[in-house]
């Protein structure tokens, strides 16, 4: 048996090539990977609101001869997500058997999160934070607040002037009233819902430079900057949460080890580090 392509990635990459119809079908597919391996052609397209020849296109479009090839490598996808979890949940588990399942879980993460990478976005956000006076950092969800208290305080301490903002409301004040030479950082785990679409508007009005750390978005959605993919998690079980946060502090991690060594220098300011910065208020 060849490597078993990681679905969920081939189809982000493939999407931007596929037809509105197939896109359709794509965000059916990555909504519920379990319905895609289980549902046949004709309830697919229902979903989607397509006709059945449009899965088969969809199929094809991702370099398979037929449904029955996708389907199988869904499976595939869906069973080796789920292997490290198959000994972790019952009661009578031992707590060897937690920790080996835990740590192998989250190690694959951070494993994978490296093929993720995409090493021009990475120079292009470092030239922006490198030249960058002031850096907003902008959390959209609690499971994005511990990686941007992380990178608020590590780019204080090298140098940076920086604010976080957690709240939507205040968010859209920051971005409509910074000035030009402040940048955003948008950290995201689930990038769909409203208040990520308005700051993503509000951004783009302003046209500043920013980055947005998070998965793929949802197709007809665009960010007005550059765009760190962290891969989305297939699983849907207990580690689905831990597998996105790993993945993006690997992000948060690449980025300020690259500014204190300066990768970014093109424009760079002359700055102290600054040792004693406070942390953030915890708003609730």
């Amino acid at each position: 048996m060849g490597v078993v392509p990681d679905i969920v990635d081939l189809i982000h990459r493939s999407v931007r090539s596929m037809r509105d119809s197939e896109r359709q079908v794509a965000d059916v597919v990555l909504a519920d990977l379990q319905f895609a391996m289980t549902a046949s052609a004709s309830e697919i397209a229902a979903k989607a609101d397509v006709s059945t020849a449009s899965i088969t296109r969809f199929c094809r479009a991702l370099g398979f001869d037929n449904m029955r090839e996708f389907k199988l490598c869904v499976a595939q996808n869906l069973a080796i997500s789920s292997h490290f979890m198959s000994n972790s949940v019952a009661r009578s588990d031992s707590f060897g058997e937690l920790v080996r399942s835990v740590t192998d879980g989250l190690g694959a993460a951070i494993v994978e999160a490296a093929k993720d990478i995409d090493v021009d976005s990475l120079a292009k956000a470092l030239a922006i934070i490198s030249t960058a006076r002031l850096i907003h950092v902008l959390p959209m969800d609690i499971e994005s607040a511990g990686n941007s208290t992380d990178l608020f305080n590590q780019m204080l301490r090298l140098g940076t002037s920086t604010s976080y903002h957690a709240l939507p409301e205040e968010q859209r004040m920051v971005v409509t009233a910074s000035s030009d030479d402040s940048a955003f950082m948008v950290l995201s785990a689930e990038p769909a819902n409203r208040d990520v679409l308005e700051l993503f508007e509000a951004i783009a009005q302003k046209d500043l430079p920013a980055i947005l750390i998070a998965p793929g978005l949802p197709v007809g959605t665009m960010f007005p900057g550059v765009h760190l993919k962290i891969g989305p998690s297939i699983t849907q079980d207990l580690f689905a949460r831990s597998s996105r946060r790993y993945k993006q502090s690997v992000v948060v991690e690449l980025l300020c080890t690259g500014s204190s060594l300066e990768l970014g220098r093109g424009l760079r300011r002359d700055s102290a580090l600054l040792l004693d910065q406070p942390s953030p208020p915890i708003k609730r």
